[in-house]
């Protein structure tokens, strides 16, 4: 049980309906030092007092508001990382149709999308950066400077998946093209 996702489930998110703060909280009471947690839905169910269809929506909510990221296992359970944050750091804004929440913009996202030669997906490169380590987003912003692409644009991967699959830590790939070939 972590505390502090508690008390970041209590007092920290704002923006939710009762329903899925109670979905919430049953998840951060599940929640390790590292704010993972890996319980199955009916336990989650059973914690929050929610269908299992309110659980299911509530969570593809919480991905959306970037209040956790899902990990799916398998033939384990998923896997789910708590975003937790201070109260400065989420500031909440009313939509008229809708109440959504946004979190800072991680400063460092921006600069590594000015740098990557696609701009495609953009919001899915952001939760893929976000969930990088500092050291990782350091390794990535280096590796994006001598990391080969390919010259054709169509062949160039969007930047969630170079950044999930960690390429900056391939073996650079030189082909060499002597002109003579061998029969």
């Amino acid at each position: 049980m972590s505390i502090a996702a508690i008390n970041w489930a209590l007092n920290s998110v704002e923006a939710v309906t009762a329903a899925e703060k109670a979905v919430l909280i049953a998840l951060a009471d599940r929640a390790d030092q590292e704010h993972c947690c890996f319980p199955s839905y009916d336990d989650i169910c059973k914690r929050s007092c929610a269908t299992r269809n309110t659980v299911s929506r509530a969570i593809a909510r919480f991905e959306e508001l970037g209040l956790l990221e899902r990990q799916k296992r398998f033939g384990k359970s998923t896997v789910y990382r708590l975003r937790v944050t201070s109260s400065t750091e989420i500031h909440t804004t009313v939509n008229a149709s809708s109440t959504e929440m946004r979190t800072t913009v991680d400063e460092g996202f921006d600069v590594f999308w000015k740098s990557y030669p696609r701009k495609a997906n953009k919001k899915t490169a952001s939760l893929a950066w976000k969930a990088l380590s500092k050291k990782d987003k350091k390794a990535a912003m280096s590796g994006l400077a001598n990391y080969a692409f390919s010259n054709e644009e169509k062949y160039r991967p969007h930047a969630a998946t170079w950044l999930r699959q960690r390429r900056w830590e391939d073996e650079e790939q030189q082909v060499e093209n002597t002109g003579v070939y061998e029969i």
